[in-house]
């Protein structure tokens, strides 16, 4: 559950919509152990996140970066003069060692200071190509290039939703089979023909018709990614 929140976090601060697939999620667990029990439950996973593919990481730095910086009120305290020479220093060390090293709730050498984990805040950063959200030693980070194949797999399940709706609109029942209609441009064409079977099954179309609609159909005119559609249902005598 804690993976799939995080999981979903990182999707909405990327602005991916949640029916929008990714092309993987890359999870850095605490130990070896939960990494295991993360892969068996890779396809509840991947359902949860509408991700492609996942991978459990040993290094969470191939998914996250962290900014490294002083906690100036207390090393100040602490330290007083030697503040300017601790900061240049931290700066000059590798943020992965330091970021690791205090996550780990160990003691850091900087020249000749130790250095607690409090004295030393962390901030974490994305990677390029993901968006990550770290919590209670978790790292969930999402792939965030949408390909072609993947924008109009999206595309397919948000046409798929506003069948599902107008099936609800028109008061149709569960198990109806209904006929579908379609005046759409370039983009929702080509999608709604690649990905026929797929709108039919989940719609319990029998047929996608790209015309427009009878008189006696329940019609609605929308919008789905910039592009002016209509759409029809109607229940099979």
């Amino acid at each position: 559950k804690r993976v799939a929140s995080l999981g979903r976090s990182a999707r909405a601060r990327s602005q991916i919509k949640v029916r929008q697939p990714v092309a993987e999620v890359a999870v850095s667990p605490r130990t070896p152990e939960e990494g295991q029990v993360l892969k068996r439950n890779a396809a509840l996973i991947l359902e949860e996140l509408n991700a492609k593919a996942l991978r459990v990481v040993d290094d969470e730095s191939d998914v996250v970066r962290w900014n490294v910086k002083p906690n100036l009120p207390v090393l100040g305290k602490k330290y007083g003069s030697a503040l300017a020479e601790i900061r240049k220093a931290l700066a000059a060390m590798d943020p992965r060692e330091v970021a690791d090293t205090v996550r780990r709730g160990r003691n850091l050498t900087v020249t000749s200071y130790d250095l607690e984990p409090a004295d030393i805040l962390l901030e974490p950063l994305d990677a390029e190509g993901f968006a990550s959200a770290t919590e209670s030693g978790y790292t969930v980070a999402v792939a965030t290039t949408i390909t072609p194949e993947l924008a109009d797999e999206g595309l397919a399940r948000e046409i798929v939703r506003r069948l599902q709706d107008l099936r609800r609109e028109a008061d149709f029942d569960l198990s109806d089979r209904i006929t579908a209609w379609y005046v759409a441009g370039s983009d929702v064409t080509r999608v709604v023909q690649s990905f026929g079977d797929y709108i039919r099954g989940e719609t319990l179309s029998t047929e996608l018709v790209a015309a427009g609609p009878p008189s006696d159909a329940h019609v609605s005119e929308q919008t789905i990614e910039g592009e002016r559609v209509t759409l029809a249902v109607r229940r099979n005598s």
